[in-house]
């Protein structure tokens, strides 16, 4: 996924990498809300936007731990959009097992830098 410019100055996002890669389950997409600032956006679609100055949405899964992907990947045939793009559980499994403690630990700066910007006294 790449930043924005936006994303680059954003308290919660800007410390990423611009190129971060995030685990990603989704078939559908939203759009920029009225008012929203986009901050991530991947070759697919908007990832993540901030409304006013307290207020995100993601479309990855920052939350995502390694039973749940597990689930999604050897259940993807329970997903019709899985199964019509192609989900190879015998790729993305693998990849997926290598790569989730680096999924987690962006998910967890995420939230911690969301806590310090909304503890009492932060702005």
């Amino acid at each position: 996924m790449e930043l924005t410019p936006e994303g680059r100055r954003d308290p919660i996002l800007g410390p990423l990498r611009s190129g971060f890669e995030a685990f990603q389950w989704h078939s559908y997409e939203f759009p920029l809300p009225d008012g929203a600032v986009p901050l991530a956006r991947s070759e697919v679609c908007l990832q993540a936007c901030r409304i006013g100055e307290r207020a995100w949405a993601m479309q990855f899964h920052p939350e995502v731990r390694a039973a749940d992907a597990r689930h999604w990947i050897e259940d993807y045939r329970a997903d019709p959009d899985a199964v019509r793009i192609g989900i190879d559980p015998k790729v993305l499994g693998p990849e997926t097992e290598r790569k989730i403690a680096a999924f987690n630990e962006l998910g967890h700066g995420l939230c911690r830098r969301w806590l310090e910007l909304s503890s009492p006294g932060s702005g």
